[in-house]
């Protein structure tokens, strides 16, 4: 414990200090250095503008072309800052399956990490997609094949509903969007394939476990939304320990601010009966 608390007062430091100093290369119109100045900026700019607002971010890699601030704020704090799609892999030009790829941070940083990967992403939302090909182009990404479509468990068209910023989901709406199988789209081994298709992943993964695809999955790394009242995370759990895969979790919260109606509960620490859990999943040996 004393380790952990000595860990998260060095963090807190160093960010204090990227305060400070973004606050100094601000002043002289200068960008951010390194990601904890970048992040610091975006909470003292970004992150504190009206929400759905679309502009342009000045990062250390390059301009980069957003739909909402508050969402990129976040997005940025969870891949760039803390990480969280980083992962080991001895080859130098992977397969990287990206499934929800919203604007295209993910995409930087798995350029950024393996600069050689070939990255697949796909993107329902076709306003999000039009900017993450902007920003893939902008930003020279090679080796980067952009598919506007949902993955689902099933080729053809699924309903969807944008919220203009990274909420967009299939569910109950007027307006359609091509989906494409993703069981058919993985014929080779993928050394990650991350998913974050708020909902949509017990369906894909699934049929991924009964078509028998996600034996050519190495790595997984899937936000998934539950729900206490609907959501079978216990039958996605087993079914991903049946196919040989070790399962942990980086952490889960409530999260009464998905989409949905409230799931009251009866404890005063649990305001809702919503969560986010950050699964990742690798195959044993």
């Amino acid at each position: 414990m004393a380790g952990s608390n000595a860990f998260l007062e060095r963090l807190r430091q160093s960010r204090r200090v990227a305060r400070l100093s973004d606050y100094a290369r601000g002043r002289f119109g200068l960008p951010p250095r390194g990601e904890l100045e970048s992040y610091a900026r975006l909470s003292r700019t970004v992150g504190n503008a009206p929400r759905y607002q679309p502009g342009l971010f000045e990062f250390p890699f390059g301009p980069f072309r957003y739909l909402d601030g508050t969402s990129l704020q976040f997005q940025y704090l969870e891949i760039f800052v803390e990480r969280g799609y980083d992962f080991e892999c001895e080859e130098e030009a992977p397969l990287i399956v990206d499934c929800g790829g919203n604007v295209g941070l993910s995409v930087v940083r798995f350029k950024q990490q393996y600069p050689r990967s070939r990255v697949v992403v796909f993107e329902a939302d076709p306003i999000v997609a039009e900017v993450l090909k902007a920003n893939v182009t902008a930003l020279r990404l090679q080796g980067v094949e952009v598919r506007p479509v949902a993955v689902w468990d099933q080729a053809g068209t699924v309903p969807f509903l944008s919220d203009g910023a990274d909420s967009g989901r299939v569910a109950k709406a007027a307006h359609q969007v091509p989906a494409a199988r993703l069981a058919d789209e993985i014929t080779e081994p993928v050394a990650l394939l991350k998913m974050d298709i708020e909902g949509a992943e017990y369906a894909v993964l699934r049929d991924l476990c009964e078509s028998g695809k996600i034996q050519l999955v190495r790595r997984l790394i899937c936000e998934v939304h539950s729900r206490a009242d609907g959501g079978d995370l216990p039958g996605l759990l087993s079914a991903l320990q049946r196919s040989g895969f070790l399962v942990s979790f980086s952490h889960a919260r409530s999260a009464p601010d998905l989409p949905g109606g409230a799931v009251p509960t009866p404890f005063a620490a649990l305001p809702d009966g919503k969560c986010l859990l950050h699964l990742y999943a690798w195959q044993a040996g």
